[in-house]
């Protein structure tokens, strides 16, 4: 990344379900290992699957330089998007506003594939307002 770069950090809220999640998987654990039921089980399950899509989206960051904007996520590889691409920019969500990328991939010769259209999501960040200024100011028309 260059000194041109900012990052944008996760929003607490992924801090609060991540720790919610915990609280969830570790009772119904208890609960299993006391009496097991499907019922626990189940909880158990949800309980894990929610502190594991938190955690992942806690650990992202999305970086803007002058041309692009990458979802960095640990353990995967980078989704980089340059402005020339994007089709529209748009914030969905109530109760945890994220921003959705609608683009046009590039093709192997650098070309944009104008046919077909994929989808971006990000996770809301802190400052988000600016981020989606930022992006509706570059995308083309």
């Amino acid at each position: 990344m260059t000194a041109e770069t900012r990052v944008f950090a996760p929003s607490g809220f992924y801090g609060v379900v991540t720790a919610l999640g915990i609280v969830v998987a570790g009772l119904f654990g208890w609960e299993f290992g006391r009496t097991p039921g499907v019922g626990a089980l189940l909880f158990l399950g949800v309980g894990i699957g929610l502190t594991l899509w938190s955690l992942r989206a806690q650990t992202s960051r999305v970086a803007v330089t002058n041309a692009t904007l990458c979802l960095i996520r640990p353990w995967q590889a980078q989704r980089c998007v340059a402005f020339r691409q994007l089709v529209s920019v748009a914030e969905a969500g109530r109760l945890n506003p994220v921003l959705l990328l609608v683009y046009h991939p590039a093709q192997a010769n650098g070309l944009l594939d104008l046919d077909s259209v994929e989808m971006l999501e990000l996770p809301a960040v802190r400052d988000q307002d600016a981020l989606l200024a930022q992006l509706k100011a570059n995308t083309p028309p």
